[in-house]
């Protein structure tokens, strides 16, 4: 059940990313041009039913004019339409029926394509789509050696090879590391390992007779300190070889770097007594280089009195749950933490008697916490701020930021108006009937040879009555605290003779009765 709601969650989490991120765009950013290609973009400047795709060589102002771009409907073998860019390197494409497209060119041997571009009609915004191929290779020439992790044509090397440099922060060759050429076909899911060997003396390690075009793409992975650090992905030329110039870092032990991102959310789904919750946690690495949280790694306390906690499917196999030690469970991650960005996504469970008190220690600076829960008519949250109202997939939402404590304080959150009517009836239910089986346990052992078959007949018709009641005084319940009372307050009737369902109270005293009368009976 746990691992069904940490997925719906996960979902809830990516539909919601929309919204939350809408802060972080707003900033500015310097970003390489080239991790934007290939994405589309909506834009309220473009008409309805329109895609444009401009064309550049590495940088924005390096437009490529006068090349074709292919725009291709789904699914496969529709028909496609060919456009010209032009003097800004934009090919526009219009008046196009809704549904779902791609954009591809070719420049110099190298393909590029869009992900997958989805066009609407009227009012719906057109489309931009932004393609970045690889500068000239005279220009290459001129940056060849940078080690910035990014593939340039090597004029000196032939077809089909491929020469990596490894350097350290000094700029100083790194010798006896393990290097790893990976490989994918395009529109493959399968990343291969084409070869893997040690860097020489001056940090080089050469790799020959490898496939060129766009219809492969390649990656090198370097080992060291039992981190692995990445190039770009690349393309090799068609008519000649290629290097790639890579700094690669010593690991670092400052945790001090690491921060919760603002794409740290907590979702809290209540049940009958227990609230499901679901923790994604943006851990951000803001070094460029893997951090080392040390031998026993990095432990992210979940909160108080978590249950069954799990990590989410699929997720880093670097991260487990660790209930070993006294206190709550915590989120353990071991081995070195990569820059950038890493999602971390647990579930646990939380029980409640009508209000949950949510304690938990940040271990980890966050910058911000949202936390989203699913609206009930009583609920209410109390620790946060900018608390609104929204809706996803039909379902009503509560979306609130967190106050939020220093390292090393605990979040404290309180969520009441949680259903409780079930739970305090089930509880009920079973002290009565085990304060009952211990009477008739009793009554079998000592009752006198001489009771009548009519004081038997009345318990037995006791006990069908203390049912009834039972089931009527649920039902009652149950019906005042969701929207479904009709079918609820029809079982009573029925259960009843087709009388009116009376309030809970009245059940409630019927019952009191019927129990008095046990007692009385079992003496």
């Amino acid at each position: 059940m746990l691992k069904n709601v940490v997925c719906v969650a996960i979902l809830l989490f990516a539909e919601l990313c929309g919204w939350f991120a809408a802060d972080a765009l707003a900033q500015p950013a310097m970003l390489d041009p080239a991790q934007m290609s290939g994405i589309p973009r909506p834009d309220p400047q473009v008409p309805s039913a329109t895609v444009t795709v401009r064309l550049i060589r590495g940088e924005l102002a390096n437009r490529i004019p006068d090349a074709s771009v292919e725009l291709v409907a789904e699914p496969a073998g529709a028909a496609s339409r060919i456009e010209k860019t032009n003097a800004e390197g934009r090919a526009t494409f219009a008046e196009l029926a809704p549904g779902t497209y791609t954009a591809r060119a070719t420049i110099d041997g190298q393909t590029l394509g869009s992900q997958p571009i989805q066009v609407q009609g009227a009012p719906a915004p057109g489309v931009r789509v932004m393609l970045v191929f690889a500068k000239s290779a005279t220009d290459q020439q001129k940056e060849l050696g940078t080690p910035d992790g990014k593939a340039r044509t090597d004029l000196s090397a032939s077809a089909g090879t491929l020469r990596v440099k490894l350097v350290d922060e000094a700029g100083k060759p790194l010798a006896g590391l393990q290097v790893t050429l990976l490989s994918a076909a395009r529109g493959g899911d399968k990343v291969e390992s084409v070869a893997s060997k040690a860097s020489a003396e001056d940090g080089t390690v050469a790799f020959a007779e490898l496939r060129s075009g766009g219809e492969i793409g390649y990656m090198v992975s370097v080992a060291r300190e039992g981190s692995r650090q990445q190039s770009q992905p690349f393309q090799l030329a068609a008519d000649h070889g290629s290097l790639v110039a890579l700094t690669v870092r010593a690991v670092s032990s400052d945790r001090g770097a690491l921060r919760m991102g603002p794409g740290t959310h907590i979702i809290f789904e209540p049940q009958d007594d227990a609230v499901q919750v679901v923790e994604n946690i943006q851990l951000q690495n803001t070094l460029e280089q893997p951090i080392d949280p040390g031998p026993t790694g990095l432990r992210i306390p979940l909160a108080a009195g978590a249950l069954s906690p799990q990590v989410a499917p699929g997720g880093p196999s670097q991260l487990s749950v660790d209930a070993s030690q006294d206190g709550p469970p915590v989120l353990l991650w071991k081995g070195p933490i990569p820059p950038g960005e890493t999602m971390i996504q647990s579930g646990f469970v939380l029980k409640h008697r009508g209000t949950l008190k949510f304690q938990q220690q940040l271990v980890v600076k966050a910058e911000s916490l949202r936390v989203v829960a699913v609206k009930l008519p009583e609920l209410k949250i109390d620790g946060v701020t900018d608390a609104e109202e929204r809706k996803w997939n039909g379902r009503e939402l509560l979306v609130a930021s967190a106050m939020l404590p220093g390292v090393g304080g605990v979040l404290e959150l309180t969520v009441s108006g949680l259903p409780t009517d079930f739970y305090q009836l089930r509880m009920i239910a079973v002290v009565l009937a085990a304060a009952i089986a211990l009477a008739f346990a009793y009554v079998a052992i000592y009752r006198r040879p001489e009771e009548d078959q009519e004081t038997e007949q009345e318990r037995q018709r006791l006990m069908r009555r203390r049912e009834a009641l039972l089931d009527d005084l649920i039902s009652a319940e149950e019906g005042q605290a969701s929207a479904a009372t009709t079918d609820g307050k029809a079982g009573a009737a029925a259960r009843d003779g087709g009388r009116t369902p009376r309030q809970p109270a009245q059940l409630r005293a019927a019952l009191e009765d019927v129990y008095r009368q046990l007692d009385e009976l079992n003496g």
